[in-house]
């Protein structure tokens, strides 16, 4: 199976930048990092990153409205929210809207390496075997 390519989107620099360091010592290269949601689907639609490691809180569209209209592009797209605001209200909105996971900021690599490890086993599943 190829790495996959990802797309972060988080309006803080810093934790863009804290993602896609954890990732790449994960030996994943392939990153694309924005700070809104308008920027998030202009990516997305044309470049169907693999994994999607979106922020709740953006200007413009939020995060659960970029998931919503994602879902739209691809019913199966692999997205995975992110937010320092854990409450139980937006982690079971986000999975109830489709997201494959949630992560709580900060970021830290055993989190970042589980989601990775749910998306090659999401991707190895019969339904999802690229042929």
């Amino acid at each position: 199976m190829k790495k996959p390519s990802i797309l972060i989107a988080d309006d803080v620099v810093e934790m863009r930048l804290l993602m896609a360091s954890m990732l790449r010592e994960l030996k994943l290269n392939d990153i694309i990092d924005v700070s809104d949601g308008e920027k998030v689907l202009r990516v997305y639609k044309t470049k169907k990153t693999d994994i999607v490691f979106l922020d709740i809180n953006m200007p413009g569209k939020d995060g659960l409205q970029c998931l919503e209209e994602i879902l739209k592009i691809r019913s199966d797209a692999y997205v995975v929210m992110v937010s320092g605001e854990s409450s139980i209200d937006n982690v079971k909105k986000a999975l109830s809207l489709g997201a494959k996971g949630f992560i709580v900021k900060p970021y830290n690599m055993k989190k970042v390496s589980d989601i990775i490890k749910g998306y090659v086993k999401f991707k190895n599943t019969p339904q999802h075997i690229d042929h």
